[in-house]
């Protein structure tokens, strides 16, 4: 894949660091990396960060983080395609063993949410793909697709098991990971709700959304006029 280095500028400053960030908490160099590069970039942008800002952050020379990732296109091109397979190895393994299609999209949709805000700096990186060469955006691609995939059919499995309830699979799908992926940029290190309660409303929220057809159909035969009309129809039969 295209590797194109980046030496960066002296002098570069590193802007501060959150704390409280995924940078704050990785073990390892190559982790270390990772989670200050996305920080940065989602940040500052990918072309207006430097290696040696990274570096800087992370606590090496600029030499040393060559070592693990030999040009800011291939850290970016890692970030994007790593997240997008941990993504999916979380969801899958949330659902395991769950079977019915509306338990699956609530175990998908909390294991994207929480993803999403643990690893909050990485899933907007992951998200924004303008900055990716045309080889590396082929990957990611194919990867995104392959995760999108495993949504759809839970949709598609919900329909079959609710006689169509869900309008349209494509768009509901893009809606609910879309809702999924967004809480990383509102979500706050202690605010009133935590990683877990989140995912759980937002488990919800998906499941009433994927449904709401389901719902309005449910409360028009609940109607007056449709319990009339089914009275008077009833009646009907049995007079005959």
């Amino acid at each position: 894949m295209p590797r194109t280095k980046e030496t960066g500028r002296l002098g570069d400053e590193t802007p501060a660091l959150d704390g409280k960030s995924p940078a704050a908490l990785a073990v390892t160099t190559r982790e270390r990396i990772v989670a200050v590069a996305a920080e940065l970039f989602h940040r500052q942008g990918y072309s207006a960060t430097t290696m040696r800002q990274i570096a800087t952050g992370v606590g090496i020379k600029a030499a040393s983080l060559y070592n693990h990732f030999p040009s800011k296109q291939e850290l970016l091109f890692r970030i994007s395609y790593d997240t997008m397979v941990e993504m999916h190895a979380a969801v899958l393994d949330a659902m395991a063993g769950v079977v019915e299609p509306e338990e699956r999209l609530r175990a998908f949709v909390g294991a994207h949410t929480k993803y999403c805000i643990v690893e909050r700096y990485r899933a907007r990186v992951a998200d924004e793909l303008r900055d990716l060469e045309p080889d590396n955006l082929r990957e990611v691609v194919a990867m995104r697709d392959r995760y999108e995939g495993v949504l759809r059919r839970i949709l598609d499995d919900m329909n079959e098991a609710t006689d169509g309830a869900v309008r349209d699979v494509a768009v509901t799908a893009n809606a609910v990971a879309t809702m999924a992926s967004q809480v990383s940029a509102w979500y706050r290190d202690g605010g009133r709700l935590g990683p877990e309660e989140i995912a759980d409303l937002y488990a919800e929220l998906a499941v009433g959304a994927a449904l709401g057809s389901r719902a309005q159909r449910t409360r028009a035969e609940r109607t007056p006029a449709a319990l009339s009309g089914k009275g008077e129809t009833g009646a009907g039969s049995a007079d005959g």
